[in-house]
């Protein structure tokens, strides 16, 4: 398979090129500087797994390799537009979420809310989270930028920014859903509220974005894009699925995420639907009692996630994925794209899925 991580230096150049470039023309205050030292590592040490999606589709579908192809840096800084979006979004998120650490750092809000305290701020935290909130902005405009300072033709460019809008407004909305479900109780949460939310939120920016982007690139017809579209909708949702897997049995040193963040939110999950619906008596009340539960501790979790894996429900949300996945492939076959292009896609699902971080 192509390494679909082949490009990520190349990104993580732009990434750093982009954010020393903003703070050498317009980062004069003082906590700029902050924000720029956080943001070389918070942007540069994900996956990248967006851009790098883009851009190796991209040069498949234009049947081009990267030394070949005289438009790839104009990519590279798409790449570079769509990975500082996707981290302004992250901020936003982890504000919402109370999150502390994403990708082995601490959180934007967590991070600014400790410098300020050596200005001895009357609250910190709400320095910390109203900061964030202003830097995540700044990277939405950032990432924006980048698409116009591409030297894609304009006719491209204009359409790189449509399919971006169009996906972020949806998003938007989707984001909405996801905090209306974390707000009720589970007892009043459908299974299909949660896929179809998932759909809209993980399926359109990690799987149809960057997949509808690099068909606009390329100069694939509307069928196909739209056909690429709905296999990046499945992608997306199988990351989420695999997402959700991780937030609970995966690694902290290899995931970057503390391990009581999902349960002690009561983040709503196939995990956590299965589990309330299917147990009963004493197992169903540890349920109760540790999910949405904000002082959740170690042991806590650590009695939950045993009795999730003593259970089926882990093989059931298994065998759901591969029922997706088989269903994703059959999709792929149905396109007009290359070859090599269709290979690239089955693999990067097959990754998604078994991903360890």
């Amino acid at each position: 398979m192509q390494n679909l991580f082949e490009h990520s230096e190349k990104v993580k150049q732009e990434l750093l090129q982009v954010l020393e470039n903003f703070y050498v023309e317009d980062g004069h205050f003082p906590l700029a500087r902050e924000f720029y030292g956080h943001m070389q590592k918070y942007t540069t040490s994900g996956k990248l797994f967006r851009g790098c999606l883009f851009l190796e589709m991209s040069s498949l579908l234009q049947k081009k390799q990267s030394a070949e192809n005289d438009a790839y840096p104009a990519l590279v800084r798409v790449a570079a537009g769509l990975e500082l979006i996707s981290s302004g979004l992250l901020v936003h998120d982890d504000i919402m979420d109370h999150d502390v650490r994403r990708r082995g750092l601490w959180t934007t809000h967590t991070a600014l809310a400790e410098w300020s305290e050596s200005l001895n701020a009357a609250n910190p935290v709400d320095f910390g989270n109203s900061a964030a909130i202003c830097f995540g902005d700044v990277l939405f405009f950032l990432g924006n930028h980048c698409f116009v300072q591409s030297q894609l033709s304009s006719e491209i460019a204009l359409k790189v920014m449509q399919v971006s809008n169009h996906e972020l407004t949806l998003l938007g909305l989707a984001q909405t859903e996801d905090l209306r479900l974390a707000n009720i109780p589970i007892s009043e949460v459908t299974e299909e509220e949660i896929i179809q939310m998932q759909y809209a939120k993980t399926g359109r920016y990690t799987g149809r974005w960057p997949l509808e982007l690099a068909a606009t690139v390329s100069g694939l017809n509307p069928v196909e894009t739209e056909k690429l579209g709905r296999i990046g909708d499945e992608l997306g949702l199988l990351y989420q699925w695999r997402d959700d897997y991780l937030g609970l049995f995966g690694d902290p040193q290899k995931t970057g995420k503390n391990v009581l963040s999902d349960i002690s939110e009561g983040k709503k999950t196939l995990y956590y639907w299965y589990a309330w619906h299917t147990l009963d008596g004493k197992q169903k009340q540890l349920i109760e009692k540790t999910f949405a539960n904000p002082t959740v501790s170690l042991a806590d979790v650590s009695e939950v996630t045993a009795l999730l894996r003593k259970s089926d429900l882990v093989e059931r949300i298994a065998a759901k994925m591969e029922v997706k996945l088989e269903k994703t492939l059959e999709l792929i076959d149905k396109t007009q794209i290359p070859e090599v292009a269709q290979e690239f896609l089955g693999n990067v699902l097959r990754l998604v899925i078994s991903r360890e971080k």
